[in-house]
């Protein structure tokens, strides 16, 4: 039989109800898509010189749903006695479908009436068509506008609750969508993590292939969420992104994926979470319409296969969020058995969330590339080892470097990619997150204002300037410069980054998003955002450091912000002879922040060198 005509939806209906039909059939494709719809009216669907019979035969043996379609020219008397002709069509489709339920195949009748129409009603000499579609609850629609939507949205529900392959094809399509095009990654998800875009080149992580895929195995018996934790850079949203294309790509795969960036969601709730993505990815035309629908969903489906795989992508961008709630509900009915949830979390931020989840996460570290991984990724762009600085090449181990580095294919193939370009590109591409553009001119405009409002002021403490001077040199001829030519200049075609000006140019921007940020615990993971998983480095350090110093030298800085920059200056890092008596000096110069410091480093730091250099700091300055 051909194949070509299947739909997941197929709308049975008597001639004369032809207008209910297509009414119907319009509104259903906005809900469904078109291409799931199957009425024989439709343009395509029969085509000339197509076999009538075998084509009607073949898209009800493919539907999951039937819709009986019962308007006033079906219940009447005339059409209702057709229904004893074997060769009426009617009853050749209701009777198919009939067949196949008795079978066990999923496929479920929906009676529907229209038009005012009433059930019909059947006796004993009825035929077996009439007398099963009666014993089935119909669902009636309204001709009024209003209650019209209002049934609609209702036969929208039945379908996606007895419509489990609809349901994931419709939600599937749409993700497929994203990873294969960076535009829409962005639009919908915030990142670029179109895995499936054209040209795209991509090293597998396979340990984390081979976690994730023993995990959803064993989901159905264990019921527990995968929590994926790994630094900032390290790929843990490409991975994921690279498993559930492959996922996706499984012929027997038929559940949903609810791919959740946290930085849009509304709070925790899984309930929430889900109607959000949903609303955004399959808009239905009732307010409540997702939150009603997943409410039938979980109270009337059951069976191993989840209703949705649920991906929430880092979790330590929210961190107003309450988290703790998300997985509380995964520890009792309905969350638990209906939902399969996989998290992604930088590792330092779920180290302090000290959630107790025992039995209730599988959870795996991601680092960066291995020796294997970064030699494959380099082969694939036809690349060696031996083309890069050593410092450069230590960053490219990281995924997200990695991949920016050869996005400056060009500076490589000129000699003029430096590790202060390639910092200066990730923050300009991270600041892409945040405003949909933002060009080389953009992003130095944004640099050249923020340093024109610290031109005005200056250093107002004493002490500070010699330290940022020690840091970048000559501050206030390095922020003329950037409120005048700014932090790249150019040579010929290429652009030139000063070495001393990206310390104070990145620090402004690193200062500023920390003053915009609400709260502690936001505050910290934009510096950790920022920073990535070289916070140690040399010039990570002086960009933290600059920053520090801007936050001491500004009274109407919020505290939360310079304790998060002090504790991001000292933490993660040994701290040298310097750095430890340049502590001792700032002391007196915001003494409540080093005071809130001082509990931290005390409480919960265990950092003896710098409790060590706050004694000596207290003592000089008593």
């Amino acid at each position: 039989m051909p194949k070509l005509h299947s739909r997941a939806v197929f709308v049975s209906f008597r001639s004369g109800d032809v207008a209910h039909a297509e009414r119907l059939h319009d509104h259903l494709s906005n809900g469904l898509g078109r291409e799931e719809i199957f009425l024989d009216r439709e343009p395509g669907n029969i085509r000339v010189t197509d076999d009538f019979l075998k084509v009607i035969k073949a898209a009800v043996e493919g539907a999951e749903i039937l819709i009986a379609l019962i308007g006033p020219a079906w219940a009447s008397n005339e059409n209702l006695s057709r229904l004893n002709d074997p060769e009426d069509f009617v009853r050749l489709e209701l009777g198919r479908a009939f067949e196949r339920a008795s079978a066990g195949e999923k496929v479920t009748i929906i009676p529907v009436l229209v038009g005012g129409a009433q059930m019909p009603r059947a006796t004993d000499s009825s035929p077996a068509q009439l007398l099963d579609l009666v014993k089935i609850q119909a669902l009636t629609i309204p001709d009024e506008s209003t209650a019209y939507r209002e049934g609609l949205s209702r036969l929208l529900d039945a379908i996606d609750c007895h419509s489990p392959g609809l349901r994931a094809r419709r939600q599937n399509t749409w993700l497929r969508e994203a990873l294969s095009s960076p535009d829409e990654s962005r639009a919908r998800f915030g990142q670029d993590i179109a895995i499936r875009a054209p040209n795209r080149q991509f090293v597998q992580r396979a340990a984390a292939n081979a976690a994730l895929d023993a995990w959803w195995r064993n989901w159905p018996d264990q019921h527990n969420a995968f929590l994926l934790l790994g630094e900032e850079g390290d790929g843990k949203s490409w991975a994921v992104a690279d498993w559930l294309a492959h996922l996706m790509d499984e012929r027997d795969f038929v559940t949903p994926i609810v791919h959740a960036p946290a930085l849009k969601l509304p709070d925790a709730s899984i309930d929430s979470i889900l109607t959000f993505c949903l609303e955004m990815s399959q808009p239905t035309p009732a307010d409540d319409g997702w939150r009603t629908r997943i409410r039938t969903l979980t109270e009337s489906s059951s069976g191993a296969a989840p209703l949705f795989l649920l991906v929430i992508d880092a979790l330590n961008e929210r961190p107003r969020l309450n988290w703790r709630d998300l997985f509380d509900s995964l520890r009792v009915p309905p969350w638990r058995s209906r939902i399969a949830v996989v998290v992604l979390c930088r590792r330092g931020y779920w180290d302090e969330l000290e959630l107790q989840t025992d039995g209730l996460t599988c959870s795996w570290d991601l680092g960066k590339f291995n020796d294997h991984e970064l030699d494959e990724a380099l082969e694939t762009r036809g690349r060696r080892r031996d083309e890069f600085d050593n410092e450069i090449l230590s960053w490219m181990a990281h995924p997200r470097y990695f991949d920016l580095a050869l996005r400056l294919e060009h500076q490589v193939l000129e000699g003029g990619l430096t590790l202060e370009r390639l910092l200066y590109e990730d923050w300009r591409d991270r600041t892409l997150r945040r405003k949909p553009a933002c060009s080389h001119d953009e992003f130095l405009a944004m640099i050249q204002e923020l340093a024109e409002r610290y031109e005005a002021r200056s250093f107002q403490i004493k002490g500070l300037v010699e330290a940022a001077e020690g840091l970048a040199g000559d501050v206030k001829a390095l922020r003329t410069e950037l409120t005048s030519s700014g932090v790249v200049g150019r040579d010929g075609r290429q652009l030139r980054i000063g070495a001393n000006h990206l310390p104070l140019a990145l620090g402004l921007v690193l200062a500023d998003e920390v003053r915009d940020a609400e709260g502690a615990a936001q505050m910290a993971e934009v510096i950790a955002a920022r920073l990535g998983s070289h916070s140690a480095s040399d010039l990570s350090v002086r960009i933290c450091a600059m920053a520090m110093f801007l936050a001491l030298d500004d009274e109407s800085y919020p505290e939360a912000g310079r304790l998060a920059l002090l504790r991001a200056w000292i933490e993660g890092r040994n701290l040298n002879e310097s750095d430890l008596q340049r502590l001792v000096n700032y002391l007196p110069l915001q003494p409540q922040t080093f005071l809130r410091l001082a509990e931290h480093v005390w409480g919960t730091a265990e950092n003896r060198e710098v409790q060590d250099a706050f004694m000596v700091g207290l003592l000089r300055h008593r």
